[in-house]
């Protein structure tokens, strides 16, 4: 006999970390849905987060909840046999079991789990139409590495866990807010009581989570190491994280022991062409969109009629996965890229490896002329997503014999976005790759030209001495006539500027604006160049005024150069000078106006993720808050600025700068005192650049949160208040103890209780004996 009410879930074994919001959609899709296939690479977690589901579903079933298993079944025509067997069903002997199937479950009310179905995709989305056309109660959630493509199911694909950006995070809290790490965590103190994360191993923690992508069997793999390994020397063996996490589950499907038997299951359930183009996408870290595929992919073994075939049907398995906007760009996790170029023999490497280079060498020519006519924003947008091709592609140039100069091309072609973004990684390459070729070249003088430009210095490194050899250079080369002599004038002045020595570099860059003003392109990158290097020279020699006491001077050149930016799509430029004036008008007094400009600096910032010119809004309005009496505000917009200062290590503060922020900043901390300024100031500390971002700009919501969580924090003193208070002291006890009249030890207890949210000093007691948790919403 037949029993549809009997539990068929497995129990859990271990902790279910993190997923709600995962939960939540896939009970929603379960509920306008009667099939919903959950998909994602091996080992991402979806037949536990389907089992997950089915128990908090199991009551609108009755409990009636079966989970069929098929990991281990090869034949297809036995699944019909599986599923009834796992139902009670009886295997008769004569006619179709699948009809007796669904005869079975005609009237049924019940919620049928059906787990890893990609090796029988055909078979089970079969058997599956047939079940919800016959039987009109039954619900299917089915695990698969791809979709069953039936009518009328909806898809979820299951998303690796939440992990830290190492080169983020700052502190154990941060790498603490994330699912990955957690699930690390947990699973690690199985193995090792006392694991935990703090201010030695957290940055290791969060390269360790973001190098296993957030997997979470990956994860459950790596902490098992743990037990022998610290997380520092897991990172540093994950060149090889196929073989290092060999030590994997006694028990469980073969293909979920290790990490390389989870990836080598998918692999053979991929067709020839579909296992080649696994194996050449598996060259571009951090992923690549259709042009990219058919400079490099695409060949004899892959011809470009196939492509677009090929690449959805990797999506459709879960190797690939893709991000929206204009054009789709496909990404791979990262073992799943370990693995595919593991299958690329050593030839066929260097060739693809070699393409791979040129195309993106092409693309930052492409994009640089895009940049300087009018299409910045849409330039910079591509450098952003193509990050990971472009470290590869300057690697490449860095190691190989003879692709130095390659590289210093590139290299100056990101000039820009090292500028607004990455002035630190900009300088590392420029120096890996003037060391690679010291031959005098005209890309050797433009190298030399950049490298002064990024303020990012090591000892026995200057700028002067970029420069003076790059002069050396165009002496030799007799190109000291043209533009390389003019560029090397500029980033001299920039030195200049840097060294606190801003009337040498007004100086020169007046030449500088006077030889542009008069120049004769005669190329079509000249031309481009141009409109960009007269708004570039006006900008810098404005803050050379600024610095220099000359007010009238800068304001003039910044009211030129700004309709400029914005009719040329020059966002960072424009934000750098909006900036300055900003600054101009804050020391006139016009406060409000400088208010208007900072935010507009600030908001074009954040919409091109500039982090250098985020901090000098930033700063500019901590500043305007001071002086406009709001000095609570300014000190907690202080705090926040330690965040955006560490986002952008390159970051130079002129002396001019830092007087006027100096000033301002003692202003506010005279107004309101020390206590309440460190406080302001420890809360700004904790908001992220984002958030930071929100409250300066005054986005209500965000800003009235952390006032309000400011008006909930306790001072030094009233911390010591809230300690005596738990050792059961009276206000006089508190008084005398404090060396302060019993009047203002009875304040301090009411703000603390107001603060707090309590009525009572025994809750006061209870909340310092728990360890003082984050104060409760009033």
């Amino acid at each position: 006999m037949t029993r549809l009410d009997q539990p068929r879930l497995p129990v859990d074994v271990t902790s279910f970390v993190g997923r709600g919001a995962e939960l939540a959609d896939i009970r929603r899709l379960l509920g306008a849905s009667r099939l919903v296939t959950l998909t994602g690479p091996g080992g991402v977690g979806k037949t536990r987060l389907a089992l997950r589901v089915a128990e908090q579903v199991g009551r609108t079933f009755g409990g009636r909840v079966w989970l069929v298993e098929l990991a281990e079944l090869r034949d297809p025509a036995l699944l019909a046999h599986t599923v009834a067997a796992q139902l009670d069903l009886a295997d008769h002997a004569q006619g179709d079991i699948a009809d007796a199937l669904l005869e079975h479950l005609a009237d049924a009310h019940v919620l049928l789990v059906l787990d890893n179905c990609e090796h029988l995709v055909d078979a089970v989305a079969k058997l599956v139409d047939r079940i919800t056309r016959a039987a009109p109660r039954v619900h299917v959630l089915a695990t698969s590495r791809e979709s069953l493509g039936v009518v009328g199911e909806a898809g979820f694909v299951v998303p690796p866990l939440p992990v830290p950006d190492p080169e983020a995070v700052t502190s154990a809290a941060e790498v603490l807010r994330y699912d990955g790490t957690s699930l690390l965590i947990d699973r690690a103190r199985a193995v090792r009581s006392d694991f935990h994360v703090d201010d030695h191993n957290y940055a290791a923690v969060a390269a360790l989570c973001r190098w296993l992508d957030g997997i979470p069997l990956a994860i459950e793999l790596a902490a098992v190491r743990l037990r022998s390994l610290s997380a520092e020397e897991i990172v540093d063996r994950l060149g090889d994280r196929f073989r290092l996490l060999t030590l994997g589950r006694r028990f469980g499907p073969a293909r979920h022991q290790t990490l390389q038997a989870t990836v080598e299951w998918s692999h053979a359930l991929c067709t020839p062409a579909e296992q080649t183009m696994w194996a050449k996408a598996a060259l571009f870290p951090g992923g690549l969109e259709l042009d990219a595929v058919e400079a490099v992919v695409v060949g004899d073994d892959l011809p470009g009629s196939a492509v677009i075939d090929v690449l959805d049907s990797l999506v459709d398995k879960s190797i690939l996965s893709t991000e929206g906007g204009e054009h789709t760009r496909y990404v791979m996790l990262e073992s799943l890229r370990d693995f595919g170029l593991r299958q690329l023999d050593a030839e066929e490497s260097a060739t693809l490896r070699r393409r791979h280079r040129d195309f993106y060498a092409d693309l930052v020519a492409t994009l640089r002329l895009a940049y300087l006519d009018g299409s910045g924003d849409v330039a910079m947008a591509r450098i952003l997503r193509e990050r990971g091709n472009l470290r590869a592609a300057l690697e490449f140039c860095a190691t190989e014999p003879g692709e130095a100069r390659a590289g210093m091309r590139m290299a100056a072609g990101l000039l820009a976005y090292w500028s607004a973004k990455a002035a630190a990684e900009g300088a590392r390459w420029l120096d890996r790759l003037l060391a690679a070729d010291p031959t005098p070249s005209r890309e050797r003088a433009q190298a030399l030209c950049d490298r002064a430009w990024l303020p990012v210095l090591r000892p026995g490194q200057s700028a002067s001495g970029f420069l003076d050899e790059a002069e050396q250079v165009v002496e030799e080369l007799k190109l000291h006539s043209g533009l390389e002599s003019i560029l090397i004038q500029r980033s001299r002045a920039a030195a200049c500027l840097y060294e606190g020595r801003p009337a040498a570099a007004a100086e020169i860059l007046a030449r500088v604006l006077t030889w542009f003003e008069t120049w004769e392109p005669s190329s079509e990158w000249d031309r481009a160049y141009r409109p960009y290097a007269l708004l570039s020279c006006r900008i810098v020699l404005a803050l050379a005024h600024s610095a220099t006491g000359e007010p009238r001077q800068a304001e003039a050149l910044l009211r030129e150069a700004l309709p400029v930016a914005a009719e040329h799509g020059h966002t960072s430029q424009r934000a750098v000078g909006l900036w300055n004036l900003g600054m101009l008008r804050l020391e006139a007094g016009e406060t409000a106006e400088a208010a208007e400009l900072a935010r507009e600096c600030l908001r074009l910032a954040r919409d091109i993720d500039d982090q250098t010119c985020v901090a000098d809004g930033l700063r500019l309005l901590c500043s305007i808050a001071a002086a406009e009496g709001d000095a609570t505000h300014a000190a907690l917009l202080w705090g926040a600025t330690a965040e955006a200062d560490q986002a952008n290590a390159a970051m130079i503060i002129s002396g001019w700068e830092s007087d006027v922020y100096a000033r301002h900043r003692a202003l506010a901390h005279d107004a309101i005192g020390e206590e309440s300024f460190d406080a302001a100031y420890r809360l700004g500390a904790g908001l992220t650049t984002a958030e930071a971002i929100a409250v300066a700009l005054d986005e209500r919501p965000a800003r009235a949160q952390r006032l309000a969580k400011l008006e909930r924090t306790l001072t030094r003193r009233q911390n010591q208040v809230a300690d005596l208070i738990a050792e059961g002291k009276s206000n006089r006890e508190i008084a005398d103890a404090l060396t302060i009249s019993v009047r203002t030890a009875e304040s301090h207890v009411d703000h603390i209780l107001s603060a707090l949210g309590f009525s009572t000093r025994a809750q006061i007691a209870t909340w310092v004996a728990s360890g003082r948790g984050e104060p409760p919403p009033p």
